[in-house]
Parts: structure tokens; C-alpha cells; sequence
């Protein structure tokens, strides 16, 4: 069974291996954070026993294990072959390949950590729903399929979890394997030594304070030695771990604008990138079990109400921080179903029934959110297909961009997606050579804004943006919420829109069809919008003196 659930999860992430990667029309990956995974991960050096990537956002084991991937691509010759390095796209692509293999794999093995949690608990239909639900659980599927340490972070999660509820009734052995592994989730994201709480919950009704002990020690020391920059490297650690922290309690910029608080908008995340009724049917077999008074479950539920207060307290509201959430709604999905299928009374059948439903979708998540997933992964990613039609299309043209380039953006030249740490001047001269178009990007002395009105200034045949442009304002437009600081970028925002309806059309939209992935961003990823306006024939081109291209004249702007 184990087998089993394993082939469904891994056969489920298969086909998101090849989306976004780098080609030789667009250099980058079109997932944000990959890049900067890679080249964190290029800092370590584990043949040098130089485990000190000067990077601590989150720890630094996702790092070593990418960069190990990394070179044996390189020991089979994937990587770079030309003198020049103008074959590094394909480089980076085999490198990528390799570092979301690592997550394939532990997305899928989370799976049958679930199962296994869940066996000689209950029923062995239950404990197979349990692992099917993580198996077609959207998120991770998509997740699983990034070069990014959210999941491998998870599966060590579900290790943690797995071995602590075994400390109970095992000696020495299980909370020590409880706190290895909540290390090394700590040791890939920091969150991830939550985990240890549930070992603390077991040991403590079992009255075991030496094996809590044992277990915190392991920990610590998994965490050391995965991430010893902690030590070795303080001021950089503590200053980069003080960032995230900051980070999360006071926003992302645009992203989650005007967005209900987190207790509430994480119900949504789990909606889609779970599923509405198996979540409702995890919390209550978790709610059940715990008012049975299980250690298990007693334990489970503690690690779910303190991540839900860490997550739901946060400004910054990513769907992929709620995955430690989802091994423990999984168990208590497949606890509920498998304790229904054992009951005598044949009505209880019904709760098996919505299990079924769950697993396929209904009220969102599951098979159903999962099949728009795994067809985004199929397709011409939007970015692509819009550069496409664009070549075609605007040949001698002008395109207008509201917003610097980035992984957003259509594919309209090789380095299109190109990182933040490329400096501005850089991006911009290679914006301005693209073809067979002339793209323009409004700057002044003064530097350069988002959704400036004075592009429209500079006469575009064309305008092009993006949903990840538009989803944080478009929320603050709808929601009627006070902008507070973003009234300026409101502002801004209504005034290009105005104007843009009055001298241009819609052209094209790619994709022509809506996706419940849009409602998610961190969904979004392999299915944004992309819109294209057209200028109206005969329409006005209001006056702007002052208007300028992109170019190096016009003052260097700073650098995002």
C-alpha cells in the first residue's frame, strides 16, 4: 500500500519537473525563488566542508542538498559546455531539474509518512485515504515540483510528527529520531522545530522527561550541524533570521494588501491548495480523537493550534505556509474515514462517502484543483504564449511595461525574468535591445515607478501586465479598504487605468480561460493572467514633456 500511495504522489509531480525552465528564448526560470536557490546553494561547498552560505533566510540543509544535486549534474555533464557560458540556460535548467527531483521526492514520501501515521490507528482504508489526501493535496503537488525547500522542509516535518507520537511506547530511540528530524526541518526552514512540540505533548503524559531531553539535544545538534553558520557565522545568521522574522510580521509589500487577517485567509489557502471538506473532515477526527483522550492526537492538535497562531498572526499570507498543517489534517481525515468504515452502524458509511468527495474535489482542493495543476504544467506556461503571439503580432511595434521586468512578465527576451540582484541599469539595456518590438519602461531623473500614466505618454502600440501586478490593488480597489500606505500606488493605479480604457483595447488575454490557481499566489505561479491592450485607432496621445524612454540619460534609477 505504501508502494502505492508513493507511485500516485510521485506520478501526480512528474509532470511539473519540466514547467518554467530555463530556455534558450528566456534565461531564467519563471518561479521567483528558484533562482535564488540556486545561487545560495552554489556557496556551499560540502567537498570544502564549507557549510557557510552567508545566506540564513532559512537554514541552510535545503541548500546543501540542492547544491549536492548540482554537482552531480555536473559529474554527468549537464552542466555548462561552451567557453563563452552562452549554453548556461541549459545548465541551469538541468540544475533546476535536479533540485525539484528533491522536492518530487519528498512530497511524495510525505504521503507515506501519512500513511504511516495512520497505521494500526485505524482502519487500513482509512489510513490509505489519509496518505491519498497529501498525495492530490493541489499545494504540495505544485510545490513539490519548485526547486524550493517549502516541502522538503514539510517532509522532515512529518518524519518528526511520525516518530514522536511513537516515544509513548518505544525507549530511547524514537524521540531521539523525533528531534533529528525536527532539526532538520529547523534546519531547512526554521519553522520546521515546531515538531518538537509534539514529542514534548507525548513524553509528557507518558511522564518521560529524559527521552524530551534526549529528543531537544538530538534537535539542536541536527540543527548545528545543517546549519553552522549559526555559529560560525552569527552576525550574518542573526541578522538575516531577524529579517525573516520582521519579514513575516510586517507584510509583502502589495501582495496581501486589504487581505482579511490570517486566521481567516489561510482558511481559504487550505480550501484550494487542500481541500474545503477534507479539511473540515481533519479537523473533525482530530477534534475527536483528541476529546478521546489519544496522546496522538492530543499531541497532533497542539502542534496544529501553535502553527495556526504563528501563521495566522503573520502579514505575510503564502498558501505554502500552511503545509505543516496539512500532514496533520491528513491524519485526522484518514482517522475519521477509517473509524467510520470499522463502525457496525452502516450510516456511518456516509462519512466515507465525503472522504471520497474530498479526495476528488468537491468544494475545492483534492483531484479536481489538482487537474488544473497538472494542466497549467501541460501548457504553454501564459508568459510564453503571450511573448509568442507578441512577436507575431508587433513586429516594429511598441510595447509599454508598467512595472520592471521579472519572472511576471512575458517572455518578450532572454534575460525577461532576470533576478532583482541584476542591477537596474543591466536589465534595462537589455529590455531596450529586445525585438523585433521596442519595449519601454517610463524612468526620470527622479527614478521610475509602477503604473506610471506618463508611459501611455510615449505613444505605445501596446500595453502588457500581469495579474501579479494587478491582484494586490485590484484587492484594495474591491474590498473598499483604507490604502493606508499603498494610497500613493492606489493612486497611481487609478489614474493608469482611466487613461488606459480611454485610448486602448483589449487585445488578447492568455490564458483565455479562468483558474481557481489565480486566487492563490503562491498558486498563481504556473497560471497568472497576462493581458494585452491595443491603442485605439484615432485615440488621443495626451501630452508629456517630460516623458522619457528607459535609457541611461534619463538618470539611474535605484536598484530594486
Amino acid at each position: 500500500m505504501a508502494v502505492g500511495v508513493f507511485l500516485v504522489a510521485f506520478l501526480l509531480r512528474l509532470p511539473g519537473l519540466g514547467w518554467g525552465l530555463p530556455t534558450a528564448e528566456r534565461h531564467w526560470s519563471l518561479h521567483p525563488d528558484e533562482p535564488v536557490v540556486l545561487a545560495y546553494s552554489q556557496q556551499v561547498q560540502p567537498l570544502a566542508l564549507d557549510f557557510v552560505p552567508g545566506f540564513y533566510n532559512y537554514g541552510t540543509l535545503g541548500l546543501t542538498l540542492n547544491r549536492m544535486a548540482t554537482d552531480l549534474v555536473d559529474a554527468y555533464g549537464g552542466g555548462p559546455k561552451a567557453r563563452d557560458g552562452s549554453d548556461l540556460w541549459r545548465a541551469m535548467a538541468n540544475y533546476h531539474r535536479a533540485g525539484r527531483t528533491l522536492s518530487q521526492l519528498a512530497g511524495s514520501m510525505l504521503a507515506v509518512v501519512v500513511l504511516a501515521l495512520l497505521w494500526r490507528r485505524t482502519h487500513w482504508v482509512g489510513a490509505v485515504a489519509g496518505g491519498l489526501a497529501v498525495a492530490v493535496a493541489p499545494g504540495l503537488v505544485m510545490h513539490s515540483s519548485f526547486q524550493t525547500v517549502d516541502v522538503l522542509a514539510t517532509f522532515f516535518f512529518g518524519l518528526s510528527l511520525l516518530f514522536a507520537l511513537r516515544a509513548e511506547e518505544e525507549g530511547w530511540r524514537a524521540p531521539v529520531l523525533a528531534g533529528l528530524f525536527a532539526g532538520l526541518s529547523a534546519g531547512t526552514k526554521y519553522t520546521g522545530i515546531v515538531a518538537l512540540l509534539a514529542l514534548f505533548v507525548v513524553c509528557a503524559f507518558a511522564k518521560k522527561w529524559k527521552e524530551a531531553a534526549l529528543g531537544s539535544a538530538a534537535a539542536l545538534l541536527a540543527f548545528l550541524v545543517t546549519t553552522p553558520g549559526a555559529v560560525l557565522d552569527g552576525q550574518k545568521f542573526w541578522r538575516d533570521f531577524a529579517y525573516e522574522m520582521a519579514h513575516t510580521s510586517e507584510g509583502h509589500g502589495l501582495v496581501f494588501a486589504g487581505s482579511s487577517p490570517g486566521f481567516v485567509f489561510h482558511i481559504g489557502n487550505l480550501a484550494i491548495g487542500f481541500g474545503l471538506l477534507m479539511t473540515a473532515l481533519g479537523l473533525f477526527g482530530l477534534g475527536r480523537a483528541a476529546f478521546k483522550r489519544h496522546v496522538w492526537a492530543l499531541a497532533l492538535a497542539f502542534v496544529f493550534v501553535v502553527v495556526y497562531l504563528m501563521i495566522g498572526r503573520a502579514e505575510v499570507k503564502f498558501l505554502r505556509y500552511t503545509f505543516p498543517l496539512v500532514p496533520i489534517l491528513a491524519v485526522g481525515f484518514g482517522w475519521i474515514v477509517g473509524q467510520a468504515h470499522l463502525h457496525p452502524d452502516r450510516r456511518y458509511r456516509l462519512v466515507g462517502a465525503l472522504g471520497v468527495l474530498g479526495l476528488a474535489g468537491i468544494l475545492g482542493g483534492g483531484t479536481g484543483t489538482t487537474a488544473h495543476v497538472l494542466g497549467a504544467n501541460r501548457e504553454t506556461d501564459p508568459r510564453d504564449a503571450a511573448a509568442a503571439w507578441l512577436r507575431t503580432e508587433t513586429a516594429g511595434k511598441t510595447v509599454a511595461l508598467v512595472s520592471d521586468p521579472w519572472f511576471y512578465t512575458p517572455s518578450l527576451y532572454p534575460e525577461s525574468a532576470a533576478p532583482r540582484w541584476v542591477p537596474f541599469v543591466t536589465r534595462d539595456e537589455q529590455m531596450r535591445s529586445a525585438g523585433p518590438y521596442r519595449l519601454l519602461r517610463f524612468t526620470s531623473p527622479e527614478g521610475r515607478k509602477d503604473w506610471d500614466v506618463r508611459v501611455l505618454g510615449l505613444q505605445p502600440d501596446f500595453v502588457v501586465f500581469s495579474s501579479f501586478e494587478t491582484e494586490g490593488l485590484d484587492n484594495l480597489l474591491s474590498r473598499g479598504r483604507d490604502p493606508g500606505a499603498f494610497a500613493a500606488q492606489l493612486a497611481d493605479y487609478k489614474a493608469f487605468q482611466e487613461a488606459l480604457v480611454q485610448q486602448f483595447e483589449p487585445a488578447k488575454r492568455f490564458p483565455i480561460h479562468p483558474s481557481p490557481l489565480t486566487a492563490v499566489h503562491d498558486m498563481m505561479y504556473v497560471r497568472p493572467t497576462i493581458w494585452v491592450w491595443k491603442r485605439k485607432n484615432g485615440s488621443p496621445t495626451p501630452s508629456n514633456g517630460s516623458s522619457t524612454t528607459s535609457a541611461p540619460s534619463g538618470g539611474r534609477a535605484a536598484t530594486p
